[in-house]
């Protein structure tokens, strides 16, 4: 029972918001087009995630076209492990941005002691976040107190596998939808006459 208890904890703290990033990250790439030519299955989605980080490793003629936050993917090493790396960064970058504001009365004091040395320990943060993003598995391992901490691996590995076929499934669905709708308008368009409407 505890080991079932474990597992929905972890599928609600880390599979869940694991699969929800995974989602929108697919998305946004099928409908920018980031991935190539795929018939939408996740099996093929999947194969052109890894090609997107070959052709990234060999040029940046594809990848280049995407937005900030997919080429950090890619800098994180894209896939699972990139997607983790992503959504830690943001929210030890979050956490960050948080304590740092906690630390002033109010924006008087914000503008008394803003210096050089600020924006250099700023810079020194967001690089000592990017090294824990990189190196997550060793900092979710510290953060989260369970003795069974390969469960909420697992959980997350599979919000990404479910992000990835809720996305293809979705981009799909959305893509025929459009081509049905599209026909609909095609056969109703009166300046578009029937068949049997043409003139002799």
């Amino acid at each position: 029972m505890s080991m079932l208890i474990e597992f929905l904890k972890a599928a609600a703290l880390a599979g869940i918001p694991v699969a929800m990033v995974t989602f929108g990250m697919i998305l946004i790439a099928l409908r920018k087009d980031l991935l190539g030519e795929q018939d939408g299955s996740h099996g093929s989605v999947e194969h052109a995630l890894k090609s997107m980080k070959r052709k990234d490793r060999k040029d940046h003629s594809k990848v280049g076209q995407g937005d900030l936050l997919h080429k950090n993917w890619l800098k994180f090493g894209g896939g699972f492990y990139g997607i983790v790396a992503l959504l830690t960064y943001a929210l030890v970058e979050l956490n960050e941005i948080i304590q740092f504001f906690n630390r002033f009365d109010g924006f008087s004091h914000f503008i008394e002691i803003i210096g050089i040395g600020l924006i250099v320990d700023f810079f020194i943060n967001s690089l000592m976040n990017f090294i824990t993003a990189i190196t997550w598995p060793v900092h979710w391992m510290d953060e989260i107190d369970s003795n069974h901490i390969a469960v909420w691996f697992v959980a997350a590995y599979l919000g990404y596998r479910a992000g990835i076929r809720i996305a293809a499934w979705y981009h799909t669905r959305v893509a025929e939808d459009i081509a049905d709708l599209d026909l609909l308008e095609e056969i109703d368009d009166p300046d578009d006459p029937h068949p049997d409407q043409l003139p002799p």
